[in-house]
Formats: C-alpha cells, structure tokens, sequence
C-alpha cells in the first residue's frame, strides 16, 4: 500500500536543539550566578515552556522576572542561535528530498512556538512541507473525538484516506483510519529519554 502523506514532528526529528536549550539555560542561570546542573536540564525535556520556565525560576532563584518572560526569554536566546547554524538530525534531509520527489503530501506538525519554527522553516527548500502547523494551535479540534487528527485532515490536499507516517509516537493518533509507521534515526537523544522541546 503507497503512503499517502507523510507527517513529520520537528525538534527531535527534523532538528536536535536540545544542545541549544541546555546552553541558554546554562547562560541563564550563569546570569543570576544560580546551581545549574545537567540533571537540571534533563528534567526541562518535554515540558511545556511556561512549565519549565516555572521550574528554572525556583530553581535558578530567579525573583525578578516571572514564568512568562523567562520562558519568552530563553525562547528568544534560542532562536537567535537557530538563525546561525540549524542542527539538522541525520538523514532527514535526505528523506525529505526523497519523499518530495516522489510527490507524497507532506506536512510539519509540531507543537513548538511560531517564533521558532519560522528559521527552521525558512532555512528550508521552499515548498519542503504542503502544510505547516506549529503550536497546534491551528487545527481545528474535532468533535466529539476531541482530537487534532481529524482537523488537520482537512489541510491536506488529500480526498482519499491517509497512510501516515509520524515520527512521535506519543501523538494521538487513534482517529486516523490507516496504518501508522514510526520512523526512527539515530541521535544522541536516542541513549538517553526521547527529547522534544514543544
């Protein structure tokens, strides 16, 4: 059976820039001259940002500032370093290139910021994705299933259903009426915990 679309996640599948929120988080607490570890860092992968902003602002002792300006804080520092050098994960390139010659429906559907999907993005072939979501934000939810999946169907240039292939396997993804296949490349992220930074 030929695969109808391919969706992709982005930070932890298109790029690794979990290297970069460990060295903003690093200069942070530097800043405020506050205990900053690796086990520190490892306990931010995966949370919301207001969530480990919340964390780095006990943690770090920070007083002056409160959750929503260091997360909009350490967000800024990151994308400043995105728009130097991106830190594409291996391979992915190349997939994409592949599955867009081969005419196959793509999308990015990511649950990161605007603000830092915009470099990756344009530091990428135009026309890379068919359809680009960030914050999932833009997709309608379904009802009653109370699910993005069905929303985003309806951003696909696509009347037939869908063979999908998502890279994050802890997406919701039980709506889809096709089989699922879950890519996987190797990274420094796959010895340790799965990293995604939303």
């Amino acid at each position: 059976m030929p695969l109808k679309a391919v969706l992709w996640d982005m930070d932890g599948t298109l790029v690794d820039t979990e290297p970069y929120w460990f060295e903003c988080e690093f200069e942070m607490a530097a800043r405020y001259d506050a205990p900053w570890t690796e086990e520190h860092a490892l306990n931010l992968v995966g949370l919301d940002l207001l969530d480990a902003a919340a964390y780095a602002k006990k943690h770090m002792g920070i007083e002056d500032l409160e959750p929503w300006q260091i997360r909009d804080e350490i967000l800024e520092m990151v994308v400043t370093k995105l728009q130097g050098e991106l830190p594409w994960r291996p391979g992915a390139m190349e997939l994409l290139k592949e599955i867009k010659a081969a005419q196959i429906p793509t999308a990015l559907v990511t649950m990161s910021y605007s603000s830092f999907v915009d470099p990756i993005i344009a530091a990428m072939p135009s026309g890379s994705f068919d359809v680009v979501v960030a914050s999932l934000t833009q997709i309608p939810i379904c009802r009653p299933c109370r699910c993005w999946t069905c929303g985003l169907k309806t951003r696909l240039p696509l009347r037939i259903p869908l063979q999908v292939v998502l890279p994050q396997p802890l997406l919701a993804v039980k709506s889809w009426p096709s089989h699922i296949v879950f890519p996987w490349t190797p990274s420094r992220a796959s010895t340790s915990s799965a990293r995604s930074r939303p």
